[in-house]
């Protein structure tokens, strides 16, 4: 039994002493902010609301709803549309809602990057509000889709 207790001692690699509780949570945070910064430069979306930040520009699409009145009226015929084609279960009125609408957020993330360019701050968190609601149009086009597949 004294041999199979060494035999196995020399097979189980050796595990440290776990470093002490403040390390640790600092080490997850410190991945956790990695991730969360990785995150933010990927996305167009965040990068763009991270550089108007470091400008003291806030897009503040919580709070801040005033926009265009041809966007507002735009957001209405997409939810009229979307609601319509989930209604007739039109899988392909939806699909095309969806490209349609990517279209129109190729052009507008453009835009974005030629007023973030100028310093056109305020014109740019305009947008960045309009390509927020494109994005929540847009996933709820996926919500709809998918309930018809």
């Amino acid at each position: 039994m004294m041999r199979t207790a060494r035999c196995r001692h020399r097979s189980i690699p050796i595990v440290l002493p776990p470093l002490g509780t403040r390390k640790n949570v600092s080490r997850c945070s410190g991945s956790r902010g990695q991730t969360r910064r990785y995150q933010t430069l990927r996305d167009p979306l965040r990068r763009a609301t991270y550089m108007l930040s470091l400008r003291g520009v806030h897009a503040d699409a919580e709070n801040n709803t005033a926009m265009e009145p041809t966007f507002l009226m735009q957001q209405m015929e997409w939810c009229e549309n979307i609601e319509d084609a989930a209604d007739a279960k039109n899988l392909g009125v939806l699909e095309a809602l969806l490209n349609g609408l990517r279209d129109q957020e190729r052009i507008r993330f453009e835009k974005l990057a030629a007023l973030i360019d100028s310093h056109a701050d305020h014109a740019a968190s305009k947008a960045v509000r309009q390509l927020m609601f494109i994005e929540r149009v847009a996933s709820e086009i996926g919500v709809q889709i998918e309930k018809l597949d």
